[in-house]
């Protein structure tokens, strides 16, 4: 039996704490965002995390699916038993089919084998030799709506491990520096505290990474002195056969004091949820159980500026890569100074056995 989540909830505090110091340094679970800095000059921060390549998963795209779509077996349909099923998918070769690992499932061998007819037709004509991409997609055979066959997208399960570190990154000698030519007057027409969020992908050492600004609201001269910077970095470690290196960095302009700074804290998904903004527009059915619950996650504030970023904590399981899809698009509710100043901080969230119903 499905039970609502938001049954459990109740009217909450914000799960922010402002330092009791009321201090002006900004910490995110452990990551020290503080640089002590000249007067007049803004002060930076930086963040460096390491995130899978996601190359790949623009080959998804291509999917060439001939077969006919699932049908709900008749004899089981009479009976009103429906059927749940989660399988991998393995592509390594442009014309053949991909292997199939089915990961979970909940109903009758007819379900099992209607889901492996249909899969058995896909294709991605345009993998290249040697290249090999994993998704993972749900097929749900909904007998109280008429016999309907559900099935999500096929979702990119990224290479759990690589030959790249944080150390094969060569960072400048020079410390990042900005000066306003008036600190005053630019407090006064401009924006006082920022963030520049940005992704480096490197492919050959000694050669600058590519780099994409993922989010700003500084700027543009400030801007302009983060990309300079990050010209200069540099990749040691040799490159990798069809392998990138990619690394997101976050930089914090912080130009005037303010009178708290704020930092998230860990919790457990329900009291997660129960911050969520527009949680009862939400549609989403999740069996926890199928999951290898309990188990902890990683949950980096992102929305509305970007995705969240999210992370399994432990030995990673595909069975939740449409439950953590759903984590990277919510959205707090926090004021635009809270969340200018806990972008990009990162929580661990305790997830629970049981199941979720959202939008009945």
């Amino acid at each position: 039996m499905w039970t609502r989540v938001e049954r459990f909830f109740s009217a909450q505090a914000p799960q922010w704490r402002p330092r009791a110091d009321g201090g002006k340094a900004l910490s995110a679970l452990g990551l020290t965002l503080l640089a002590l800095v000249p007067l007049g000059q803004p002060n930076t921060a930086q963040a460096q995390s390491l995130v899978p390549d996601e190359s790949s998963a623009q080959l998804l795209q291509c999917l060439v699916k001939s077969g006919e779509a699932p049908a709900f077996p008749e004899r089981l349909l009479e009976k009103r038993r429906g059927g749940f099923l989660r399988v991998k998918l393995v592509f390594s070769h442009p014309e053949q089919a991909p292997k199939q690992e089915m990961l979970f499932r909940s109903g009758a061998q007819e379900h099992e084998d209607e889901v492996a007819r249909y899969l058995r037709s896909y294709r991605l004509p345009c993998l290249q030799p040697g290249q090999t991409v994993s998704a993972v997609q749900e097929f749900n055979f909904d007998a109280d709506q008429f016999g309907r066959v559900h099935w999500n997208e096929l979702r990119h399960a990224p290479k759990q491990t690589s030959g790249y570190s944080a150390a094969c990154i060569r960072t400048p000698a020079r410390q990042l520096t900005h000066f306003e030519d008036n600190a005053l007057n630019s407090n006064i027409k401009r924006k006082a505290n920022g963030n520049l969020i940005a992704r480096m992908r490197f492919t050959q050492p000694d050669v600058p990474p590519e780099v994409k600004v993922l989010y700003e609201n500084g700027n543009a001269s400030w801007r302009n002195s983060v990309l300079s910077y990050l010209s200069e970095y540099r990749m040691s470690c040799p490159a990798l056969a069809g392998e990138a290196l990619v690394v997101e960095q976050q930089f914090v302009y912080g130009a005037s004091t303010r009178s708290h700074d704020y930092s998230l804290k860990d919790t457990d998904l329900v009291k997660f949820l129960g911050f969520v903004k527009d949680l009862d527009r939400q549609k989403v059915q999740f069996d926890l159980d199928s999951m290898g619950c309990p188990f902890e996650m990683v949950w980096g504030l992102g929305m509305p500026a970007f995705k969240n970023r999210v992370g399994q904590i432990g030995e990673p399981n595909p069975n939740r890569l449409e439950f953590l899809a759903w984590m990277e698009t919510l959205t707090m509710n926090l004021g635009p100074e809270v969340f200018d100043q806990v972008l990009g901080q990162k929580i661990k969230i305790k997830i629970p056995c049981g199941k979720i119903n959202l939008g009945d």
